[in-house]
């Protein structure tokens, strides 16, 4: 199909296709060894290639209508690529790492990470490569390594150990640190999570952007992706909109789209089925039950295969709740942190 399809018919595709059966694909075969089992926890109320070592070009991004004046900002340098780094709360409060999704990048905890902040944690959040203020890799991006970013930003920040809460394509590397160093998870939240294959469900909206380098600047194909994310609106969600349409201005925009590209291409084979045995953290696991870009029983999936793990499922909300209704979610990630 080419690039001058109209927004209605991929729009319709990603609808159709997201309501197709949902059928769980075969399990691949479980791990050899699996850890004890975790105790369970209440519910809440409610291998890539070595990262580049030349840095890309940030884009330059301006966010002065959201207010960070709660926290310090700075540059970090991770596997030879310069990343965005917020950090806020007490220094002795229990350590908090946010991971955003897809295409977005650490605004859109603008509403979460305050109330955690209040609640008594230390948190950080960083623009993943290739994404906000974050350098634009040479080379393309896969979830691990996105998940060896992550582990050298805990680096970066001296935290031996931390809660990790994940969203979309953060969920996914947040299950990947949680697999491949689980000495570094205390506990684990995954909002709307990828990790599990995602071909069924996620594959006509990004169709176009596999196939055309020239639709990564298209306005109305980051809207129909913003429109299908977000099933209930916030005032937040006007400026994370801008901020998604604002990257077809990137001065980066080949490197960055094949940054986002192969991100996608990743997440939508990546399987992580037969490791979730390995996964030694308690785990919430989130989901809207109108999401339609990662399907609510990919979260039920993950929920089955973790030891201990407890669904929420949000009815009136879509891919991004920490957006649509950021004050239920803070406070259900609260309750879970704060469990026995």
């Amino acid at each position: 199909m080419q690039q001058q399809a109209p927004r209605a018919l991929w729009l319709a595709l990603a609808l159709l296709t997201t309501s197709a059966s949902s059928a769980e694909p075969a399990a691949a075969e479980p791990a050899a060894a699996e850890p004890a089992a975790a105790e369970p926890v209440a519910a809440p109320s409610s291998t890539e290639p070595a990262p580049a070592t030349a840095t890309g070009t940030a884009l330059p991004q301006s966010f002065d209508d959201v207010d960070y004046s709660f926290a310090s900002e700075r540059d970090v340098v991770v596997g030879g690529l310069r990343l965005r780094l917020l950090e806020a709360g007490p220094v002795d409060g229990e350590r908090v790492l946010l991971l955003h999704c897809f295409g977005l990048s650490s605004q859109v905890w603008r509403e979460v990470m305050p109330a955690l902040v209040q609640a008594g944690y230390r948190v950080a959040a960083y623009d993943a490569p290739g994404h906000g203020k974050s350098d634009r890799p040479v080379q393309g991006l896969t979830v691990d390594g996105l998940g060896r970013t992550a582990v050298g930003v805990l680096d970066v920040l001296g935290w031996p150990r931390a809660h990790l809460v994940g969203s979309s394509m953060g969920g996914a590397t947040a299950l990947t640190v949680s697999i491949t160093n689980p000495a570094r998870v205390n506990r684990m939240v995954l909002v709307d999570a990828a990790g599990l294959d995602l071909r069924a469900w996620f594959k006509p909206i990004w169709l176009l952007l596999d196939t055309n380098h020239a639709a990564y600047g298209a306005d109305w194909l980051w809207a129909t992706a913003f429109d299908l994310a977000v099933e209930k609106r916030h005032p937040l969600g006007e400026r994370v909109k801008r901020e998604l349409l604002s990257t077809r201005n990137d001065p980066q925009k080949e490197r960055a789209a094949t940054a986002f590209i192969s991100v996608v291409n990743n997440m939508l084979v990546l399987d992580r089925t037969p490791l979730l045995p390995r996964v030694q953290a308690r785990t919430l696991v989130v989901t809207g039950s109108h999401d339609r870009l990662v399907h609510p029983d990919h979260a039920a999936r993950l929920a089955k295969g973790i030891t201990g793990a407890v669904l929420v499922t949000y009815d009136d909300l879509g891919h991004l709740p920490q957006i649509e209704d950021p004050d239920r979610l803070s406070a259900d990630v609260v309750t879970f942190l704060r469990a026995p």
